[in-house]
């Protein structure tokens, strides 16, 4: 895995439009870089109330959306997206989406903060043999042909990754490694923060150590912003950007905090 340092915010965007034009990248912002990527229901150690999470949401969540759902991949978004402990962890398109989360997570760290770069699609070759992203909800059908596989038109199902409350089908094995997907936007906020997912499997690792045998070190990279001190200095050049907690969660409660951090920032 690459690591590099970066002492503003446009020295982060010129590297990232070097490599765009050429690959889809996906972006995630966190306040540390030693929290890894790690998905809530496991840095929590939560495995063991999944289905107890899900069987509650499942039973409430109706009557604040307004309507069912009736594919399982877009009900464990959601879940995910409203903050359900899930094994899904949140990536963005939009490196400046990443970069909101990587300065307003965490006010009291006044250390480095840092942006992670993933290559998806090399992310799915390298554990899957398959150089493409995925879109279980959208799909016909969930079966697509093993990669590395020996032996000629050996499936496996994607909705092996899901819970079991949310799996019809019954697998009853979870598989080992990670997979990068995609999931419909099912509202205006996740459509806002363009948002993605990779799902871990069995392995509970953070992403960064399952990768440590990959000798493509392009499939993953970590950007450390040099914030130390110069917190609002980046949050400032983010916000000339437009890029606000308005622009990310899209709802009036974030409209109204903007108003007031444009109003009276000159009082600071």
């Amino acid at each position: 895995m690459n690591t590099r340092e970066v002492q503003s915010i446009f020295e982060l965007l010129e590297l990232i439009n070097k490599v765009t034009p050429y690959c889809d990248l996906w972006f995630r912002g966190s306040s540390r870089l030693d929290f890894g990527l790690v998905p809530g229901l496991i840095w929590r150690n939560d495995l063991n109330f999944e289905s107890n999470y899900i069987s509650k949401f499942l039973v409430g969540y109706q009557s604040y959306l307004g309507k069912a759902l009736e594919n399982p991949w877009e009900q464990y978004a959601l879940m995910q997206h409203h903050g359900l402990p899930t094994r899904l962890l949140d990536w963005s398109s939009s490196p400046l989406s990443a970069l909101y989360f990587a300065l307003h997570q965490d006010s009291r760290w006044q250390g480095d903060r840092v942006v992670w770069v993933l290559n998806p699609a090399s992310f799915n070759e390298y554990f899957h043999g398959f150089d493409s992203i995925v879109c279980p909800a959208a799909m016909a059908s969930t079966a697509i042909m093993k990669g590395d596989s020996a032996v000629e038109g050996e499936f496996w199902d994607l909705n092996s990754y899901l819970p079991k409350l949310l799996d019809k089908d019954d697998h009853y094995e979870l598989p080992v490694s990670p997979i990068a997907m995609e999931s419909p936007f099912s509202n205006r906020r996740l459509a806002s923060q363009h948002g993605r997912f990779t799902l871990h499997g069995s392995n509970s690792d953070s992403l960064d150590i399952q990768l440590r045998e990959c000798d493509n070190k392009r499939v993953l990279a970590a950007f450390v912003l040099k914030t130390e001190g110069k917190l609002k200095e980046f949050k400032d050049q983010l916000y000339g950007l437009k890029i606000n907690g308005e622009t990310i969660y899209q709802d009036l409660d974030s409209m109204v905090k903007e108003i007031v951090r444009q109003e009276t920032r000159h009082i600071l």
